[in-house]
C-alpha cells in the first residue's frame, strides 16, 4: 500500500489535535492540514512510543486468551484496561468492545462504542469502517451511508473509505453518487489516488461501461506501469467482453513491465489456450499440442521466481490433460491420431514429473493426486493406484479426507463399489467433522442410483453438521428427485433456511421449489425473491444467475399467454363465491380448467425478442461464478468465461421452456384463480382493516389453499412432462447416473465432474 512520509505528517496531526483541545484555533489548523495531501489522510493511526505499543501488544495477546474462555471475560478485561493503558490506544480497545457487543447481539451497544472510537481518534479508518459495516449488515443502508460521508470528510482521500462508499452507493443503485465521490479526486495528483481511481474503472466495468472502464485502465497504465494487479483487471475486462486477442495483448505487455508477477502469466495461460482451441479448425494439430499455450509456459519458466516453478509445470500438465480429454470424443480419436495422442500424453506426464520434484513436499500429494486422475482416465489404474498411495503417504493431517475421497472415486470409477462404500464409511466413522466426506458419500449414492440410501446419510450428516449450507442443498435436491410430498420438502426448506440463512445453494434450491410447475407451490414472485438473496450471499453460484434467467423469461411471456384464461377463470371464481360455493368445489373448478387450458393448448414459437437478459449477464460476470449444477451442465470446456457459458445457458434454457411452455401456463392458471379465490373471499375483512397483518393473514391463506388444493398434473405418465424432472432450469436435465456402457470421457464427468479439469 502507498503510505508516503508518515512519521513527521503524523507527528504533526497529533500536534494540531492538541492544540484544537486547547484553543479555538485547532479546527482551521486541522481542516488545513487535512487537506494539505494524500499522505496526511492516509496516516489514520496515532503517533505511538515503543512503550504504549508493548503494552498495547500485551494487551491484546491477553485479550486473546481470555475471548477463548468466553467474550464475557474479554469484555470485563478490555473495561479493565481502560484505566491502565494510555489514552491513545482508547479507540482500539473501544472497537473491541464494540465487537463483543455485536457478538452478544446488543447492536445499540455495538454502536455507542463505534460512536466513542470515532470520535477519539477520527482519523482512524478502521472505526468508520467497521461501524459502517454494522449498519449495513443490519439493514440501515442510510445510517451506513451517511457515516462513510461522514468520514469522508475527515478523510477524503483514504483508499479504504473512498472504495467503500463506491460499493455502498454501487448497491443501493446510486451510480451517480458513486460517480460523484470519485470526482472529488480530479484535482489531486495520480500518484496519490490513483488506487480509488483504480476502483472507479472497476465500478465502470461492473456497470457495463466497457469503453469508459477501458480508457481509465489506459490512464492508469501510462502512470502506474508497476502495479502488476492493474493488468490483471484489464486484461479482465476485455476477456469479459469477449476480446481475447485484446485481453492477451495487455497481459504482455503486463510481463513486460512487471515480468515477475505470476497471477498474469496464469491468466495468460487461460488465453492462449482459448485462441488454440478457437484455431483448431485451421490447424489439426492445435487441438492437441496448444503452441501459442505451451510458448508462454516455457517463457515463464525462465522468468518467475523458481519457487514458483512447480506451478508453472502443473499447468502445463493440466493443459496438456484437458487437450487430451476434449479431443477423446472429437474426429481425432482414430487409430491413425494415436501416435499424436501418446505423444501429448507424454507431454502431460513430464509436467506432472517435473512439478512434482519442483514442489514443497507438503504440496507434493496434490501434484500425485492430478496424475491419478489423469493415469486413471487413460486406463493406467495400476500406476493411478501407485501415485495415490505415495500421495496418502505425503499428504498433512488437515487434508487427509480429500485423498481418502479421491480413493474411494477412484474405486467407483474402476467398478468396485463396494470398496468405495467401505471407504467413505470408514471415513464418516474416523472423520465424522469433515462436510466434503458426507457431501462425497451423497452425491456417489445419487450416481449408483440409491437415493434412498443417501438420503439417510444426508440426514445423518445434516444432525451432525447443521451450519453447512452444502449439505442441506443437496438433501433439497435429494427430496425433489425422490418425489417426497412438498409438503414435507416446505418443512425441511424452512429448517434449512433456519441454520443456513445466507447460504446461496439453500435459497436457489427454494427458488427452485416454488419454479416447479408439478409443485403446489408454484410461485414466481416469490421464486424471485430466493434467488435475489441467494445472488447477493453467494455470487460464486453459478446456479442463482442461470436460474434467474428463467424466470426473466416466464415472468415475460406467462402473463401474455395466460391472460385470457386468467381473466375467465377469475370471473368464474367470483361468481362461485358470491354463489356460496364450497371451497372444495371451487379448488377442483379451478384444477380442472387449468387441465382444460393444458389440453387446448396450441403451442406457438417462443417470443423472446424483447427481452433482454443483459442486467442479469452483468451481475453474473461480475460475480465470476466457479460451481453449480446447472453451471457446470453448460460449461463445455474448462477454460470457457462466465459470459461464454451464461451465453449458452440461455440458448439452452430458451430451448427446454418452449418444449414445456403449456406446463407453466396451467400452473400460472391454477395459482392465480386460487389466489382470485382467497382474495374474494377475504375482500371485505381487508377492506375493514387494510393494515400489514392482513395483508400477511392473506398470505398465509394462499399457502395453505396451494397446499390443500389438487395439482395438475395427478402423475408424470402426462406428455408434456413424461422424463423431465425441473429440478433445475433445464427440466430435461435430472440427476446424473452412472452407466455401465458411459464413455471414458462421460464417466470422468460424472464421477469427478468437470470442475475436476477446471485450472
Amino acid at each position: 500500500r502507498y503510505v508516503g512520509k508518515t512519521n513527521n505528517n503524523v507527528c504533526v496531526r497529533k500536534k494540531i489535535t492538541k492544540e484544537h483541545e486547547r484553543t479555538e484555533k485547532g479546527q482551521s489548523l486541522r481542516s488545513s492540514k487535512n487537506n494539505e495531501s494524500f499522505t496526511d489522510s492516509k496516516s489514520t493511526h496515532v503517533t505511538e512510543n515503543q512503550t504504549n505499543h508493548v503494552a498495547y501488544k500485551d494487551f491484546h495477546r491477553q485479550l486473546r486468551i481470555k475471548e477463548r474462555v468466553s467474550i464475557e471475560l474479554a469484555e470485563e478485561f478490555a473495561r479493565e484496561s481502560l484505566q491502565i493503558l494510555p489514552e491513545n490506544v482508547h479507540w482500539k480497545i473501544y472497537v473491541h468492545l464494540a465487537e463483543f457487543r455485536k457478538r452478544m447481539r446488543d447492536i445499540d451497544g455495538a454502536r455507542d462504542f463505534y460512536r466513542v472510537a470515532c470520535k477519539l481518534e477520527p482519523y482512524a479508518y478502521q472505526c468508520w469502517l467497521e461501524y459502517s459495516k454494522l449498519e449495513e449488515n443490519m439493514g440501515n443502508l442510510g445510517a451506513a451511508r451517511e457515516i462513510l460521508r461522514e468520514s469522508l470528510k475527515i478523510l477524503p482521500y483514504d483508499e479504504s473509505l473512498v472504495a467503500k462508499a463506491i460499493k455502498h452507493e454501487e448497491k443501493l443503485g446510486n451510480l451517480g453518487a458513486a460517480r460523484k465521490i470519485l470526482s472529488r479526486l480530479k484535482h489531486a495528483s495520480v500518484e496519490k489516488v490513483w488506487r480509488a481511481v483504480l476502483e472507479g474503472a472497476l465500478l465502470e466495468a461492473r456497470s457495463g461501461n466497457y469503453a469508459i472502464a477501458r480508457r481509465v485502465f489506459k490512464y492508469l497504465i501510462s502512470h502506474v506501469p508497476w502495479y502488476g494487479p492493474l493488468y490483471l483487471k484489464a486484461s479482465n475486462l476485455e476477456r469479459n467482453s469477449g476480446r481475447i486477442e485484446e485481453a492477451l495483448h495487455v497481459a504482455e505487455k503486463g510481463l513486460r513491465e512487471v515480468k515477475r508477477y505470476f497471477p498474469l502469466y496464469i491468466e495468460t495461460f487461460r488465453l492462449c489456450e482459448r485462441l488454440d482451441l478457437d484455431a483448431q479448425a485451421h490447424t489439426a494439430n492445435c487441438t492437441l499440442f496448444l503452441p501459442r499455450t505451451m510458448s508462454m509456459i516455457d517463457k515463464a519458466v525462465n522468468s518467475i521466481h523458481k519457487e514458483l516453478n512447480w506451478k508453472i509445470h502443473l499447468e502445463s500438465a493440466q493443459a496438456c490433460e484437458r487437450s487430451l480429454f476434449y479431443v477423446d470424443s472429437s474426429k481425432y480419436n482414430t487409430e491413425e491420431w494415436a501416435p499424436l495422442r501418446n505423444s501429448m500424453a507424454m507431454h502431460c506426464r513430464l509436467g506432472f514429473t517435473n512439478s512434482f520434484l519442483a514442489c514443497p513436499q507438503n504440496l507434493a500429494w496434490k501434484v500425485l493426486v492430478a496424475g491419478t486422475r489423469m493415469e486413471l482416465c487413460h486406463g493406467n489404474e495400476e500406476t493411478a493406484r501407485i501415485l495415490l498411495a505415495r500421495a496418502y503417504k505425503l499428504v498433512p493431517a488437515k487434508s487427509l479426507h480429500l485423498v481418502i475421497i479421491e480413493s474411494a472415486k477412484l474405486e467407483l470409477f474402476t467398478g468396485n463399489v463396494k470398496t468405495c462404500r467401505a471407504i467413505l464409511g470408514k471415513a464418516r466413522q474416523e472423520n465424522d467433522h469433515e462436510w466434503r466426506i458426507w457431501h462425497a458419500s451423497i452425491t456417489i449414492e445419487s450416481l449408483m442410483g440409491n437415493d434412498r440410501r443417501a438420503l439417510e446419510i444426508a440426514c445423518q450428516a445434516i444432525d451432525l453438521l447443521p451450519k453447512v449450507g452444502r449439505l442441506w442443498s443437496i438433501l433439497l435436491r435429494l427430496l425433489k428427485t425422490a418425489q417426497s410430498e412438498v409438503d414435507f420438502q416446505f418443512r425441511v426448506l424452512q429448517r434449512a433456511l433456519l441454520n443456513v440463512p445466507r447460504s446461496g445453494e439453500v435459497c436457489c434450491e427454494a427458488a427452485c421449489l416454488f419454479l416447479d410447475p408439478l409443485s403446489p407451490l408454484f410461485d414466481l414472485d416469490r421464486a424471485a425473491k430466493y434467488l435475489r438473496i441467494a445472488q447477493e450471499f453467494t455470487p460464486q453460484y453459478g446456479d442463482s444467475f442461470l436460474e434467474g434467467v428463467r424466470i426473466e423469461l416466464l415472468l415475460h411471456i406467462l402473463p401474455k399467454l395466460a391472460a385470457s384464461a386468467v381473466s375467465r377463470v377469475e370471473q368464474q371464481v367470483y361468481n362461485m363465491c358470491n354463489e356460496g360455493v364450497s371451497s372444495e368445489e371451487i379448488d377442483h373448478f379451478i384444477v380442472n380448467f387449468a387441465r382444460s387450458v393444458l389440453e387446448g393448448f396450441v403451442k406457438l414459437p417462443l417470443q423472446a425478442n424483447n427481452l433482454s437478459f443483459e442486467q442479469i449477464k452483468q451481475n453474473c460476470v461480475n460475480a465470476d461464478p466457479n460451481y453449480g449444477l446447472l453451471w457446470f451442465r453448460c460449461c463445455q470446456h474448462a477454460v470457457d468465461n462466465a459470459s461464454v457459458i451464461f451465453d449458452r445457458a440461455v440458448q439452452l434454457i430458451l430451448s427446454d421452456i418452449s418444449d414445456v411452455l403449456p406446463v407453466y401456463v396451467a400452473a400460472e392458471v391454477r395459482r392465480r384463480g386460487l389466489v382470485a379465490a382467497v382474495c374474494f373471499m377475504e375482500q371485505k375483512s381487508v377492506a375493514a382493516n387494510a393494515s400489514h397483518k392482513a395483508e400477511i393473514g392473506v398470505h398465509s391463506k394462499v399457502k395453505e389453499r396451494m397446499f390443500g388444493a389438487p395439482i395438475v398434473f395427478d402423475s408424470k405418465d402426462n406428455f408434456f412432462v413424461e422424463g423431465r424432472s425441473f429440478i433445475t432450469g433445464l427440466s430435461s436435465f435430472g440427476t446424473s447416473r452412472l452407466y455401465s456402457k458411459m464413455s471414458i470421457a462421460d464417466k470422468r464427468i460424472a464421477v469427478y465432474g468437470i470442475d475436476s479439469l477446471l485450472p
